[in-house]
C-alpha cells in the first residue's frame, strides 16, 4: 500500500512539475521579422508569448517533415531569453528598439501558404519542424504577425 501511495504521488509530482516548466518555457521577448513584414513585430506580452510556446510543447503540436519548409516564405524569429530581458523591460526599454540580431535564439516561422499550414522551424532547440496550433496562430493574429500569405 505504501508502494503505491509513493507511486501515485510521485506521478502527480512530476506531472505538476512538467506543466510547470512548460509553462515556464518561453523566451520574454520575440521578434518577427522579414518579407513581408514591412517592420518587425516585437513582442514583449509574456502571457501572449507564453500561450503560442504552450501550444508548440511536443505533446500539443505535431512535427512536419523538413522538405514541407522548402521554397516557402518565411520570417525570422528571434527569441530572447531569460532575465536580462526581463530587467530590459522593466528599465522602461521598449522591445521595439531591439534587432533582431540581438537575440539569444532564432527559428523560422512559415505562415501557411499554398494549402500548406502554418509551421515552426526551432531547430536549434534539436526540434523538426512543428505544424502551428491554431489557438498559437489566434494568438499571433492578435499581435499582427501574418499567419498566412497568399
Amino acid at each position: 500500500m505504501r508502494t503505491l501511495f509513493v507511486a501515485i504521488a510521485t506521478i502527480v509530482a512530476t506531472a505538476a512539475l512538467t506543466a510547470g516548466v512548460a509553462d515556464a518555457a518561453a523566451p520574454r521577448i520575440v521578434i518577427f521579422s522579414g518579407k513581408p513584414l514591412a517592420q518587425p513585430v516585437a513582442i514583449s506580452d509574456w502571457q501572449g508569448i507564453s500561450r503560442v510556446f504552450e501550444q508548440l510543447v511536443p505533446a500539443r503540436a505535431r512535427t512536419a517533415p523538413r522538405a514541407e519548409l522548402a521554397g516557402r516564405p518565411r520570417l525570422k524569429v528571434s527569441m530572447f531569453w531569460g532575465p536580462r530581458w526581463i530587467d530590459y523591460l522593466h528599465e522602461g526599454k521598449r522591445a521595439s528598439a531591439l534587432r533582431p540580431g540581438q537575440a539569444d535564439q532564432f527559428g523560422s516561422f512559415y505562415p501557411a501558404w499554398r494549402g500548406h499550414g502554418a509551421l515552426i522551424d526551432l531547430s536549434g532547440a534539436g526540434q523538426s519542424p512543428l505544424i502551428v496550433p491554431s489557438k498559437a496562430l489566434a494568438v499571433l493574429r492578435q499581435f499582427g504577425v501574418p499567419t498566412k500569405l497568399r
